[in-house]
């Protein structure tokens, strides 16, 4: 019978130990929860803010994106202006001032005034 009561003893405390254990485990299973909870949230606050940030990058680019497009435009145009102003003047070789049936000259054999 005393062996009996010993090893009821050693049962007792072997599940009191367990049961310690088991709190314990209880415990830290709360506190993981607690952290899992916490880094949802900051999930979802670091997600808000990520895509705040991809937005202001994206008008950024789209900004950049206007000037660079709206620069070339301007340097194509004046370059367009330049070439048509540059084919519309006169050439240095070419007088102006010269009256209009000027430019055009009979040989003297078409002269009206010759005689045969």
């Amino acid at each position: 019978m005393d062996k009996l009561h010993k090893e009821t003893e050693e049962v007792l405390e072997i599940m009191h130990v367990n049961v310690d254990k088991v709190k314990d485990r209880g415990e830290k299973l709360e506190v993981l929860d607690e952290r899992a909870q916490c880094l949802m949230e900051a999930g979802k606050t670091f997600q808000k803010a990520a895509k705040v940030v991809a937005h202001q990058e994206k008008n950024k680019n789209r900004k950049w994106k206007l000037i660079v497009g709206g620069t070339v435009f301007l340097v194509v145009l004046i370059v367009i202006i330049i070439i048509i102003i540059a084919f519309s003047m006169p050439s240095p070789g070419s007088s102006s001032m010269s009256s209009p049936g000027s430019s055009l000259q009979l040989s003297p054999s078409m002269s009206p005034e010759r005689k045969q």
